[in-house]
């Protein structure tokens, strides 16, 4: 199972394409349940909910052999390849660290 986050995006909705027409069982994320329509009806199963919910990411992620997730970076930021925190979780939990 592959899990890819933003599939209703357009990199995450041309990777789910491919997967699914390669055959490969894909998890889909989306905060709205019609956008992912198209790709359920090829055979994606659907994870509705919101990205800043951890319990929600956790769910989605759980099981997946691999997971794709793209942030785009904040271009307005002073230094926007440092802008957003990097997520790790540890045997202490759940930590954010910054690049």
């Amino acid at each position: 199972m592959i899990t890819i986050m933003g599939a209703t995006g357009h990199t995450g909705r041309a990777i789910a394409e491919i997967l699914l027409g390669h055959g490969e069982k894909v998890r889909v994320l989306s905060r709205a349940e019609k956008h992912l329509e198209p790709l359920v009806q090829r055979g994606a199963e659907p994870a509705v909910g919101d990205a800043s919910d951890q319990a929600y990411l956790i769910n989605a992620f759980r099981g997946a052999d691999a997971v794709y997730v793209l942030i785009p970076p904040n271009m307005t930021a002073f230094d926007f390849r440092a802008y957003q925190p990097i997520r790790t979780k540890s045997a202490n939990g759940p930590t954010t660290c910054r690049r």
